[in-house]
């Protein structure tokens, strides 16, 4: 199936940190894949560290009529026309105070913005372009809004492949945005295509690695699932990678994690640095809401992104404008193949530990030479400079590239210490 079919297929969808519009969502993306995704929920009114999770939120109809009877706001005409988060209103209001309750972007004229409330109560409003906005010329306008807001559940969607090890590479996005294309679709679209891959490729062989793509509400849903699952992230999850902002044909630019120098980051240089020669780079201090969530502090996990057209970048970011024409065919597959790559590097990849309190005796071992010559001295250091770096988190290119050896030595130096049970496999 093409992905930009199914982009076309999840556009209209309503979506919204809980609601039916998830849960359709995550069944359309479930179905496009060979085996299913779980959906699993958190209920409503349940709290993690400080946050509540949501009521759902549904929108019966959502329009302003001028006094032709013209919508000049239809939220089933672009969801983005309503706040998300709104509550019902009825009733005429002048020229003057329905200004007071629009949104618009003056520098974008032609775009509808992309504005959220949440947590406030008693609160609605609209938005529309500037354009429109200056042609407000009536002086009384219907307002006719009805939602819903009811305890029920955020759904989320859960997919895990076991391979050898139960060391979780994680692959993340969100589905919480309505009808926005890079910002929002391109991320489960290219995760869900990402799964049929995997699951192909472990038709054919064992994996090494354990990988799980998880489908959360942005923000509150990632917030939960750590918190739910602290315990066995903290043992477990050796990556995460955020994808988002996927489907344009710009140049790859990686985000990197809080510490800048994880496992994360650096596989990511890797494949970028073997596959695209203008890839560029972005600071944590640049980086999106979910990633400062697994590299908060107590958290503290490798997590990084890479994106195309990067979040509050291009102009079309948290707009109408982040249409189905923003994104292409092309981007998508780009984008699939370049975490495909991840994937693959991850597999052929060995990490070694060397859990050894301070520096092994390596005469025991049957390593250290007899006699001290400026030969042997170098090759000592060779072995001692691996030993430091072999801490979990290098594989053998980054062992070569850090100690300053050829790979083949790095690989027969530590297939060496490994016979010997001076370092161990991850």
């Amino acid at each position: 199936m093409k992905l930009i079919k199914l982009a076309n297929q999840l556009f209209t969808i309503p979506r919204s940190l809980a609601g039916k519009g998830n849960l359709e969502t995550l069944n359309i993306l479930s179905s496009k894949c060979k085996k299913k995704i779980k959906i699993k929920y958190f209920y409503s009114g349940t709290k993690f560290n400080g946050w509540t999770i949501p009521k759902e939120w549904k929108v019966d109809h959502a329009f302003i009529l001028n006094k032709k009877k013209d919508r000049i706001v239809n939220f089933h005409r672009n969801n983005l026309e309503l706040v998300i988060g709104s509550d019902s209103y009825n009733g005429y209001l002048s020229k003057r105070d329905l200004k007071k309750k629009i949104f618009t972007l003056k520098k974008y004229p032609q775009a509808i913005p992309y504005i959220t409330n949440y947590y406030s109560k008693k609160f609605w409003g609209v938005c529309m372009s500037y354009n429109n906005y200056k042609k407000l010329s009536d002086e009384k306008y219907l307002v006719n809004i009805k939602t819903f807001k009811k305890l029920g559940k955020m759904h989320y969607g859960d997919f895990f492949i076991k391979g050898k090890s139960k060391k979780e590479i994680i692959f993340s996005t969100y589905i919480c945005h309505p009808q926005m294309a890079n910002n929002e679709l391109s991320g489960p679209i290219v995760l869900s295509t990402l799964i049929n891959k995997l699951i192909a490729y472990k038709a054919r062989k064992e994996l090494n690695f354990s990988y799980r793509f998880l489908f959360l509400p942005e923000t509150i849903g990632t917030i939960a699932y750590i918190n739910k699952n602290y315990q066995s992230i903290k043992k477990n999850v050796f990556s995460v990678f955020i994808a988002t902002c996927l489907g344009t044909e710009k140049n790859f630019k990686l985000i990197y994690s809080r510490n800048g120098n994880t496992v994360a980051d650096k596989m990511f240089e890797i494949i970028l640095n073997k596959n695209y020669m203008k890839w560029q780079k972005r600071s944590y201090l640049e980086r999106g809401s979910d990633e400062r969530q697994w590299c908060s502090p107590e958290v503290n996990i490798p997590c990084c992104s890479v994106v195309t057209s990067k979040y509050g970048e291009y102009k079309q970011y948290h707009t109408s404008k982040d249409d189905l024409n923003f994104i292409s065919e092309k981007g998508l597959l780009r984008s699939v193949n370049l975490y495909y790559s991840l994937f693959q590097e991850f597999e052929k990849s060995v990490f070694y530990v060397n859990k050894n309190i301070g520096e092994p005796k390596l005469d025991i071992y049957g390593v250290y030479p007899k006699w001290s010559t400026k030969k042997t001295k170098h090759h000592v250091k060779d072995i001692m400079n691996l030993l430091a770096y072999c801490d979990g988190t290098n594989n053998l290119e980054m062992l070569s590239y850090i100690c300053k050896l050829k790979i083949q030595k790095v690989k027969r130096l530590t297939d060496f210490l490994f016979k010997k049970k001076i370092i161990k496999k991850l």
